[in-house]
């Protein structure tokens, strides 16, 4: 169920004077020096529920929702966000959100995301047309289980083209990135094969482990990085998939469940 395209109940507009004005620009790519009108857009199915991913930082002691929303305007990184009216706290994330049946429970959070995200990346959708950031696909997380003869895959979402950075305050997908950051896109059940094959950088550990040694190793820096959630192996790459010809690009027929993580640009 695509809750997007069929939930839009209340909004709110936010106005700070400031003489030059854009009406073009809405919310994403917004200038701090010009005027902002930004509408934002409650999410219903999303009460009571939180997310995790892509968060980029918690507020304390926020009065009321005007203040969240002015909190997340003023990150350019920043196109929705979640408030708590009882523990007067404020989320703010760099993405979409759609699928609220996978989210967390909080209660008392409710969830906005501004003008201009419809499309953007975490958002639901079911073509590559409904994806707007330039270098988007859209494309699930799939599991092929072959002890039950099964396929399952997670709802469709934006995500940037395998090989691509998304990249929150430019928002859009980039092919290299400045400066690199601690977050990661996943493209599940694929890999980058090698003609000479070298031994994993590190064995038995965690994905989570796995990430924080590709953000820690800075020379060569660590552009993306396969993990295998059954083998425990991890291969950190200063390459990307862009950098490898197409036939070295597979699908993890063999079950042995290796994926390929890009990592986010700043």
């Amino acid at each position: 169920m695509q809750f997007r395209k069929s939930f839009f109940p209340r909004t709110f507009i936010i106005f700070i004077f400031i003489p030059l004005i854009n009406t073009d620009d809405e919310c994403l790519n917004r200038p701090d020096s010009d005027f902002r009108q930004c509408t934002s857009h409650r999410l219903n199915p999303y009460n009571d529920k939180t997310e995790q991913e892509r968060k980029l930082w918690t507020k304390t002691y926020v009065s009321n929702v005007l203040r969240c929303s002015s909190y997340c305007m003023d990150d350019p990184r920043c196109v929705s966000y979640f408030f708590n009216k009882s523990t007067k706290t404020c989320t703010g994330h760099s993405i979409m959100f759609g699928n609220a049946t996978a989210a967390s429970v909080e209660t008392g959070n409710v969830f906005y995301y501004f003008s201009g995200v419809k499309g953007y990346i975490g958002d639901l959708c079911d073509t590559d047309a409904d994806c707007t950031v330039v270098s988007s696909e859209c494309r699930a997380d799939c599991l092929n289980n072959t002890s039950a003869n099964t396929f399952e895959c997670s709802e469709k979402r934006c995500m940037c083209t395998s090989g691509y950075s998304f990249a929150p305050t430019e928002h859009t997908c980039l092919a290299n990135c400045t400066t690199y950051g601690d977050f990661f896109m996943r493209t599940y059940l694929y890999y980058i094969s090698s003609d000479t094959p070298e031994p994993a950088d590190y064995s038995n550990i965690s994905l989570e482990q796995c990430q924080q040694h590709c953000v820690q190793r800075i020379s060569p820096v660590c552009r993306s990085l396969l993990y295998g959630s059954k083998t425990l192996n991890c291969f950190l790459m200063g390459n990307t998939k862009l950098d490898y010809a197409d036939d070295k690009w597979h699908y993890d027929s063999y079950t042995y469940e290796y994926s390929y993580y890009q990592r986010d640009c700043i």
